[in-house]
């Protein structure tokens, strides 16, 4: 399966066992747009940090997290916005209710994958 993922998912996925595991072991092809390679790289150390602050992880967080960004490197495949801005206007058009996220739908048009995102977004003509 081929799965375009927005921030929110991939970062909430990698601080999970469960979500690093299955990124490691399912048979999906992810793609993410620029931006969203960026908010995580930005999410994830802040996340993680808020985690440890709060008593809610263990001493294994930072071994969870260098294995996180691993298989962000290693896991995912990077559309960037010059590719995408072909279809910005019609991304835009399919997803009315957050216009901010027409990279996802973009990448999704442009891969043929579906979308990975956790937001309650309806896309329009999926």
């Amino acid at each position: 399966m081929r799965l375009a993922v927005d921030t929110n998912t991939l970062v909430g996925e990698l601080l999970r066992t469960r979500g690093r595991d299955y990124m490691l072991q399912a048979p999906h092809t992810y793609f993410l747009s620029e931006r969203v390679l960026s908010e995580t790289h930005y999410e994830l150390p802040r996340r993680a940090t808020r985690m440890i602050a709060g008593g809610a992880v263990g001493p294994r967080i930072q071994a969870n997290l260098a294995l996180a960004l691993r298989i962000v490197a290693e896991q995912t495949t990077v559309i960037s916005t010059a590719l995408l801005r072909p279809y910005e206007q019609e991304a835009r058009l399919r997803i009315p209710r957050d216009p901010d996220d027409w990279e996802l739908v973009a990448v999704a048009l442009l891969t043929g994958a579906d979308i990975w995102t956790n937001d309650a977004v309806w896309v329009v003509g999926w």
